[in-house]
């Protein structure tokens, strides 16, 4: 009985959180991605230009986001066409939680107690809620996990089998998303930190010949993709070089410091991750060694500079702090039946409460986040033309309108130039309406303000007060303007 109940308290609480993740489609760029895999399903062809037509295209982030996702935006695309928005929800939620699984799993191999590696596989959970969108970035943290997995697997169990899959695995991920440049160079660092370790203290795990030719075959592997070697330089060029202006502005790129006010509710559950990993990872130093430290490190610090990382830094740490804790609770002698009795009811009530106030399993896509009846009323009315289009809006735009609707700008934002010319004609700089008039728009799609300021956005003013505009369409999410001598007359 009692191993029934150790076996059902995890259970419970990956059960738990996959209600949660369970969350409307919210992420602006599900739907160019999905666009783009319906192009690649139906021309059995990965595009070398842009599909859409929106572009001119050329250059590492053109290349990289036109055929660096392909697999992962395929498997997206089928999974709305065959189950509608309700599969996308379940394929997410079912990646994350079994992410969580895999590193409880971990936890359970590293030697950590019982109590200690639902508490914090609990904390990573909390955490991961910020990082529900519905995108190919979810890959990443799969194969992530299971690339981790693999390598534990082999240090404990000394498993060859393991170290075979890792090579097929990093193919997967190379052909998914860029985030395989970051799992490239973890397994370099584990490489490097594993031979120190070896040969540079007494009693340090000798890896093996077949450990390090795995490690190089995997590495490979992820360069094994349409964009080869050059997803390493368009990550560089994203950080330091042109690509840096618009990184500047999406907050997956800042620092957990710079949002703790604007972003993130679940935030505090990274910072208490760090706090305990503080406190607990020194307690891991003599084993499982240094390896695991130092690459925990690493992350960490990434994951302080970058929001985009936490995932990867709480995943791969998330063990080594459940062991660490163990051992730092090993004095304090707590009746274990109590602690997974109290761990039960807390479970259960955090799933009662979900259900009562209607925050888990719950479906469809998000209301007032995307312009659905804009959307419609362009579809229904036949309307096409050139559009003026939020940028947060084009992916939805790209999926739903047909070819005669030319938007303006995506997610993607492959133009530089584009992207600022757009931004002054939202603003109604002089310059941004010299270039909206020579741009000649038909219709005009945009929020009526800033979601983040509540500052409203200059280029309605200018609309409304405009005699060859009027207003088509009007709901909660914003206008759509149209030209007076256009499609509606």
């Amino acid at each position: 009985m009692n191993r029934l109940v150790k076996h059902a308290l995890p259970v419970l609480v990956l059960a738990v959180f996959f209600g949660y993740y369970c969350t409307p489609i919210w992420d602006m760029d599900f739907w160019w991605h999905i666009a783009n895999g319906r192009h690649i399903a139906e021309t059995h062809a990965i595009p070398g230009r842009d599909p859409f037509g929106m572009y001119e295209t050329g250059g590492l982030k053109s290349d990289t986001l036109l055929k660096g996702y392909w697999l992962a935006q395929v498997l997206l695309y089928f999974a709305y066409d065959f189950f509608g928005a309700n599969g996308v929800i379940f394929l997410k939620a079912g990646v994350l939680a079994l992410c969580l699984a895999v590193t409880h799993a971990r936890s359970k191999l590293a030697g950590a107690g019982e109590i200690s590696a639902v508490l914090v596989l609990s904390i990573a959970g909390m955490a991961l809620l910020d990082f529900t969108g519905e995108r190919p970035q979810l890959f990443s943290f799969l194969y992530f996990s299971l690339a981790v997995f693999l390598l534990d697997l082999y240090r404990e169990k000394q498993g060859r089998w393991s170290l075979y899959l890792l090579p097929p695995l990093m193919l997967l991920w190379a052909n998914s998303h860029i985030g395989v440049t970051l799992g490239g160079a973890v397994l370099c660092l584990v490489a490097i930190a594993c031979f120190a370790e070896a040969r540079l203290f007494a009693g340090g795990r000798h890896a093996g010949r077949l450990f390090f030719a795995a490690i190089l075959a995997a590495v490979l592997c992820t360069f094994l993709s349409p964009n080869g070697v050059s997803s390493y330089g368009y990550l560089l060029a994203r950080q330091f070089g042109e690509e840096e202006v618009l990184t500047g502005r999406v907050s997956e790129y800042a620092s957990p410091v710079a949002l703790w006010r604007d972003m993130g509710k679940m935030l505090p559950f990274y910072w208490g991750f760090v706090l305990l990993a503080a406190v607990a990872l020194p307690k891991t130093m003599r084993k499982p060694g240094l390896a695991p430290l130092l690459v925990a490190l690493v992350l960490g610090g990434l994951s302080l500079s970058t929001f985009r990382y936490i995932p990867f830094f709480i995943l791969y740490a998330a063990p080594y702090v459940a062991l660490g804790l163990s051992r730092l609770a090993a004095p304090v002698k707590l009746p274990a039946a109590l602690l997974r009795a109290a761990l039960i009811v807390g479970a259960m009530a955090v799933l009662a409460h979900g259900f009562q106030h209607g925050t888990v399993f719950r479906g469809g896509i998000q209301g007032g986040r995307f312009p659905q009846g804009a959307m419609e009323f362009m579809r229904d009315n036949r309307l096409g033309g050139k559009v003026f289009n939020a940028f947060a809006w084009g992916g939805y735009l790209t999926w739903h309108l047909p070819p005669e609707a030319r938007i303006f700008i995506d997610g993607r934002a492959l133009e530089m130039k584009r992207f600022q010319d757009y931004t002054h004609i939202l603003w109604a700089t002089p310059y941004g309406i010299q270039q909206f008039e020579l741009n000649r728009f038909d219709f005009v799609l945009i929020p009526y303000a800033n979601n983040f300021t509540g500052e409203r956005y200059g280029l309605n003013n200018y609309l409304l007060q405009s005699p060859g505009w009027q207003v088509a369409y009007r709901d909660q999410s914003g206008y759509l303007f149209a030209r007076k001598s256009g499609a509606l007359q």
